[in-house]
């Protein structure tokens, strides 16, 4: 029986349903594999698992800080590798799942990591705020590592911890190697879910249109009011500034609009999510256009064999 299962793909692809059923049949534990679930409050905006859900199996990695806490992918995999040696030792499945490629490449293939300064951080996050300050930023990396720079050029998060990594190693060779200690021996069963991608766009509509009507703005609200602007990572989460632009401004933007922005931009992040997952996991097994229950079937056949 295989008991490391990841189940990743890009958002709105069904995987967190696929993870529950599945985890139910074969008594598993799951992972939360996203950046942003880890925070309490942001509920709507990140679908995440409802309560009841979490009830029924257990979930690692959902609702552990507060938004004014940062979170890494370093200090992810060092959350998770606990949860994995005594999974090794006691026989229990654990599924990983979630859309932060990022956080799923660094556990599955136990990359070392460089540590994290948060001072500087915070200072490259101002930094990347100011009106020049992102592309300052990127032509900093630029001069050392261009071809790095033109891959993250669209995101943020990872520009800014390049940078802070070239600067606390005076190095211009940002790499992350494999670390061969004792997770090394961890086998992972990966299996990423492409959706068609014509079918996907009216998927996405479609949750951001539950989302506002469960309360996304209000949600939204609430957060601004802890101090959500002022949040040195939750504050990054896919559509929140947008919702926290339109709350502050008060331009008379109606909802639809707003709607329409935030599908464009999670539209945009579904296609880079597809090139990370094509391009960064070796040895991953892609399903595409498949039923969920099918594809939770066919994973159980795989798993027992």
């Amino acid at each position: 029986m295989k008991l490391l299962i990841a189940i990743l793909g890009p958002t709105c692809s069904g995987k967190s349903a696929i993870a529950l059923k599945l985890a139910e049949q074969i008594d598993a534990d799951i992972i939360s594999c996203d950046s942003m679930q880890v925070y309490k409050g942001m509920d709507i905006g990140t679908a995440k698992t409802s309560h009841f859900d979490r009830q029924k199996v257990k979930h690692h990695l959902i609702d552990i800080l507060d938004i004014s806490q940062p979170f890494n992918v370093n200090k992810f995999v060092e959350l998770c590798n606990p949860i994995l040696l005594t999974a090794k030792a006691s026989g229990k499945p654990i599924i990983l799942v979630g859309g932060t490629g990022f956080y799923a490449k660094a556990l599955i293939y136990q990359y070392e990591l460089k540590n994290t300064d948060f001072c500087l951080n915070q200072r490259l996050q101002l930094q990347a705020n100011t009106s020049y300050g992102y592309t300052e930023l990127y032509r900093e990396l630029e001069q050392k590592r261009p071809l790095l720079a033109k891959s993250i050029v669209k995101n943020p998060r990872r520009l800014i911890r390049a940078v802070e990594i070239m600067r606390m190693t005076k190095d211009k060779n940002i790499i992350i190697k494999s670390n061969m200690n004792n997770m090394a021996s961890l086998k992972w069963f990966q299996v990423i879910l492409i959706p068609n991608r014509d079918l996907h766009r009216q998927a996405i509509r479609n949750r951001i249109k539950l989302m506002f009507e469960s309360g996304w703005m209000e949600e939204t609200r609430n957060l601004l009011d802890k101090g959500f602007l002022n949040s040195p990572t939750a504050r990054q989460a896919l559509g929140y500034m947008e919702l926290a632009g339109h709350l502050i401004e008060n331009q008379g933007c109606d909802t639809h609009v707003i709607e329409n922005i935030i599908h464009q931009k999670t539209i945009h992040y579904f296609k880079r999510q597809i090139t990370w997952f094509k391009n960064q996991h070796p040895g991953a097994i892609f399903l595409s256009g498949l039923e969920k229950d099918k594809i939770v079937n066919w994973l159980n056949r795989q798993i027992l064999s």
